[in-house]
């Protein structure tokens, strides 16, 4: 639990967040600050330069946007599956892991693709300027 005022809180839970995850500190993720659905959406948008709403309709097969946006949403927000699938055309759960499981392999294979997820990564978790396609 945190004490302060919401600019304290939030800078401290932004330092969190920049460390490296420590084991035995179960609580870190928890306790650190992590970018809403919203500022995800928002930013995978800008850097791919596609409309927010090209997001959230479902089946969009070998749109690197929309899988981005749901790897990003899954791996950095807190916001729970079931939340996720209504925010992206309310595909299955089953279809989050799949493209989680998707981007993560083509991330292991492709180095512009890990570069650019790596870019967007450090754009979320400092709110700066992003990346554009």
């Amino acid at each position: 639990m945190f004490l302060g005022s919401d600019e304290w809180i939030d800078k401290w839970r932004r330092r969190l967040s920049a460390e490296p995850v420590r084991t035995g500190v179960p609580l870190q993720r928890k306790r650190a600050w992590r970018p809403t659905l919203e500022h995800v959406v928002e930013t995978v948008s800008e850097a791919f330069g596609v409309e927010p709403a090209e997001l959230r309709v479902s089946r969009c097969h070998g749109n690197e946007a929309h899988s981005a946006a749901i790897y990003l949403a899954r791996q950095e927000t807190d916001t729970a599956v079931g939340s996720i699938r209504a925010h992206f055309g309310g595909v299955s759960a089953a279809a989050i892991s799949k493209a989680v499981a998707r981007v993560a392999i083509r991330r292991a294979q492709d180095r512009v693709c890990d570069l650019r997820l790596t870019e967007l990564l450090d754009c979320l978790r400092t709110v700066g300027n992003c990346p554009k396609s």
